[in-house]
């Protein structure tokens, strides 16, 4: 698709505006990738500023290049700004160890415009917004942004010759969704009229057009929507049969007219009848409102006669000029007239007595889709080169309604736009969108901390402060959430086997869940033909052996919550840390259409979802404290949830299917992070990807939330009277309380069941944790990234949480003694941490390796003493350009073990560091 370029009028593809962006920037520059974040570095400094012209060089090449430099360079050597400015916002000093990729400018350009640009515009936006370069880029920043701007929206070939618009709408988005969240007015993300109490708000007109409808300055004709279908052969959308007055959408247009309603209309950039170049992919137009509704007639496919509904809008304000108006056009050439300029004539049938406007310029007809004389033209008379009437066009109505109170931009959400009472920034109304003051583009909250402007071309930000939700509040959401629901475990089904037991600090409840039984195939069958599915009567569940549980851990100890590094301080937080919190991409992503997930997201480890949350995943050795320590949680429930599983299974001699239920535990090597705004949730869906392991466990933090667990349709399990239903009934339900774990194992569960997670209050977190499996990954970058990234760093390693006692273990070096080794007791009374004296005390700690300088506070602890840092980086650096020079090091190792030496160089290094400290 051509980009169009709005300040010439002509448009190129792809490459050639590749190799636009490259113009005045040297091609030898080489950058590297930094895998954890994606941005991209200056690796060869000296190579870079060498392959500059004199005459642009704007650093010696002595030491490293660091951002003022790379400030510097991009105001000196591109004057557009585009490239360098790029440059200085992932320039970074060289010498971190780290393992950099050589990438040449040329390359860099084209990627940024290739299809996968798209996908990510937003997120890249992000970087290159950079407050520090932006500032300190002057017009950099500006030129960096436009340019993002034009590859978002990109103008279609039937728009590039046509005129610019006197003007800028007041809302408009690149997306779809983006204008539904934010406009409350327009909040249909799918079909063309969205309607209150079947009163239509608003009106959207986009690519579906029919032969007579018209859009003009003030005046816009359409059809509404319904009544086709997808013609086999032209695989065009063609009217089939008449379109009744009965569908919703006549119905919500019909009573806004009577009701003197105004409705605002949005128009797509697709709409071939856009009068100017559209300014965006989804444009507000204005209040209109409705003049006129009436059935008009063509000829179908086979030349049959068709009815089908027709609307006229009319602006309600004529006083001032529509945006959509030409530019240089005025008055009546801008079709601009005034209330009684035209007068559009009407006369009575004489069959029926109904009165009808004279709408066509070949003469008047009547109207009335009951009467014998419908559209009774003369036979002479082709219905589909019928013309409006000259007066019918321009005739100008005043709005019957009441003064209009609404606005087309609703104001940005504040604290006291909820109520009054307690604002913590998390309610329902904080994840609706806005219309950006600056730029008026409709963006979302994608981001947990705030919203930002999804137009690269602005900076915006808008921010409600988020404040930490008073753990009593938690308290009486889940108070309340128990007394609704009566009791925590609220629903097992009778084919589903329980246990119960006390591990650790721990109340332990075990569901097992059933598979398919032998003769699935034929209950299907007879489903089918008793009709059972409709739900007609209880049918018994089939006995078919047990293929996982899920087990539930619930604390006891108050301790466990108040105590210092409990589950209250760990919900504080994770609160006061940024983790990258955002919605990702649900559905069509990076499309106009791209749905968000509901609830905010970030991943840590292997990737997870592919093409929802790579993006932001970084491996564990980036991640934080309050990542880590909910890790160690997560992998004692899972290992306990399997111990005690096959304990209870083993004990009972319960049927469980052959291989169903692994004995072993694969620990987790990835942990997605979810956080809830209220109203949040995840409707029903599996876990099962097939890169998955067997068990998922969840640590929740919080508000509370009601999971439950239903079929699979055509899954025989459970009762089978809604067998074939797409929303067949929950089985189990239970409510997660904070500091809840909860314990999913079996592969089989997600092939036959489907669970869902609706919290309920203004805050929650879940820490899920899961086994990445890398062989099951075809892409060698995407596995490489999961064995790499999913590596437990050595530190958190020798932690351990076992229930009862987390374990923070110190190395053992000589000057320390044992009371160094901090032991925390879920049965404290209070949150000191207690030092023990005696070696006794010391059973829970992991052995340590000597050579580590940790202090007794690990926050941000290196695994390297600080003054072998650069030793280190020599090391990891040597053996990389070993490997790169010296192939012949690598000739007796498999393609998979290749990749493996090469993701793992920093690792491997560091090994060679040990050894020689050693």
């Amino acid at each position: 698709m051509a980009e169009f370029n709005a300040s010439t009028g002509s448009s190129s593809m792809g490459n050639n505006t590749a190799d636009a962006i490259i113009d005045n920037a040297p091609e030898l520059v080489l950058f590297s990738t930094d895998a954890p974040t994606k941005k991209r570095k200056f690796v060869r400094v000296n190579s870079a500023i060498d392959a500059l012209p004199a005459n642009k060089r704007s650093h010696s090449g002595a030491g490293p290049f660091t951002r003022s430099h790379a400030i510097a360079q991009a105001n000196e050597q591109a004057p557009n700004g585009v490239i360098d400015y790029r440059s200085a916002v992932y320039c970074e000093e060289f010498g971190d160890g780290e393992d950099h990729t050589e990438y040449s400018f040329k390359e860099y350009a084209e990627d940024e415009l290739d299809s996968s640009f798209r996908d990510d515009a937003e997120e890249d936006a992000d970087d290159l917004l950079d407050n520090e370069v932006s500032n300190a880029g002057n017009s950099l920043g500006r030129n960096a942004r436009a340019k993002k701007a034009k590859a978002v929206f990109v103008v279609s070939d039937h728009h590039v010759n046509k005129p610019a618009g006197s003007g800028e709408p007041s809302a408009w988005a690149y997306k779809r969704p983006a204008m539904n969240d934010a406009l409350p007015y327009f909040a249909a993300h799918q079909g063309s009229i969205y309607s209150q109490q079947n009163v239509a708000l608003s009106a959207f007109i986009d690519k579906l057009v029919g032969v007579r409808d018209k859009f003009l300055s003030q005046v816009i004709i359409t059809t509404i929507g319904g009544g086709r279908e997808l013609d086999p052969i032209t695989k065009q959308m063609v009217r089939t049969h008449d379109q009744e007055e009965n569908t919703r959408a006549h119905k919500s247009l019909n009573n806004a007219y009577k009701q003197k309603r105004p409705v605002v209309l949005v128009a797509g950039s697709g709409n071939p009848l856009f009068p100017v170049q559209p300014f965006a992919n989804y444009n507000v137009l204005d209040f209109f409102h409705i003049t006129d509704i009436w059935t008009e007639a063509s000829r179908g496919a086979r030349g049959q006669l068709i009815k089908h509904l027709m609307i006229r809008f009319e602006k309600v304000d004529l006083s001032t000029r529509s945006w959509w108006t030409p530019k240089d056009a005025a008055g009546a050439d801008a079709g601009e007239h005034m209330v009684g300029d035209y007068v559009c004539t009407s006369q009575r049938c004489t069959a029926c007595g109904t009165s009808s406007q004279e709408i066509y310029s070949q003469g008047w007809i009547c109207l009335n889709r009951d009467c014998a004389k419908f559209f009774g033209f003369d036979a002479s008379v082709n219905l589909d080169h019928l013309e409006y009437n000259e007066n019918f066009l321009k005739k100008r109505t005043l709005f019957p309604g009441s003064a209009i109170g609404a606005t087309l931009t609703p104001p940005l959400p504040s604290e006291a736009s909820v109520g009054e009472g307690e604002v913590s920034g998390t309610e329902r109304a904080f994840k609706r969108g806005i219309v950006c003051p600056k730029c008026h583009c409709c963006s979302r909250r994608i981001r947990w901390d705030a919203w930002y402007c999804e137009n690269p071309a602005c900076d915006f930000k808008h921010q409600v402060p988020i404040r930490q939700i008073p753990l009593e509040n938690i308290k009486e959401e889940t108070d309340k959430l128990l007394a609704k629901k009566k009791e925590k475990f609220f629903q097992t089904h009778e084919s589903i086997g329980t246990f119960e037991e006390n591990v650790g600090g721990y109340q332990v409840k075990g569901f097992l869940l059933r598979g398919e039984p032998t003769n699935a195939d034929q209950i299907r069958e007879n489903s089918k033909r008793s009709g059972r599915d409709k739900g007609k009567s209880k049918v018994p569940a089939p006995e078919g052996d047990f293929i996982g549980s899920v087990v539930v851990f619930h604390p006891t100890s108050e301790s466990a919550f108040r105590r210092a590094g409990g589950l209250d301080e760990l919900y504080k937080d994770v609160q006061r840390e940024d983790i990258n919190l955002k919605r990702h991409p649900a559905m069509n992503a990076g499309s106009q259409r791209e749905e968000l997930t509901n609830h905010f997201s970030t991943n840590f480890g292997a990737p997870y979802k592919f093409k929802v949350v790579v993006k932001t995943t970084a491996g564990f050795d980036e991640a934080p404290d309050p990542v880590m320590k909910p890790l160690l949680r997560l992998t004692w429930a899972g290992r306990n949830a399997i111990e005690t599983t096959i304990a209870h299974a083993k004990e009972h001699n319960l049927p469980v299917r052959k291989g169903a239920i692994p004995t072993e535990f694969q620990p987790f090597n990835e942990e997605l992070i979810l956080a809830y705004f209220q109203d949040c949730k995840i409707r029903y869906h599996d876990d099962g990807e097939k890169e998955l392991g067997p068990t998922v466990a969840t640590l929740s933090l919080g508000s509370p939330a009601v999971m439950q667990f239903r079929p699979k349709r055509n899954k025989v399990v459970g009762n089978i009277n809604d067998l074939e239903k797409k929303e067949r009934a929950p089985l189990l339900g239970f409510i997660l309380e904070h500091g809840d774990l909860v314990v999913m194992h079996g592969p089989q569960i997600q092939q036959l069941y489907d669970h869902q997670v609706e919290p309920d209050g203004k805050n929650r977190f879940a820490f899920t944790g899961r086994y990445i499996r890398p062989e099951t990954i075809a892409d060698k970058d995407v596995r490489r990234d999961a064995i790499v990234k999913g590596q437990i760093p050595d530190f958190w390693k020798r932690q351990e949480y076992n229930g009862e006692v987390d374990v923070r273990a110190s190395p053992a070096t000589s000057s320390e003694t044992p009371s160094e080794t901090m032991i925390v007791a879920d049965d404290e009374s209070h949150g000191t941490p207690e030092s023990h004296d005696t070696p006794e005390s010391h059973d829970e700690t992991l052995t340590t390796d000597s050579h580590q300088d940790i202090s007794s506070d690990t926050t941000g602890t290196s695994l390297i003493p600080f003054s072998d840092q650069d030793r280190f980086v020599a090391l990891a650096m040597e053996l990389k350009d070993k490997i790169d020079t010296q192939p012949d090091l690598l000739k007796d190792l498999s393609d998979d073990q290749k990749d493996l030496v090469m993701g793992l160089g920093i690792q491997i290094s560091q090994e060679i560091y040990r050894s020689v400290s050693r």
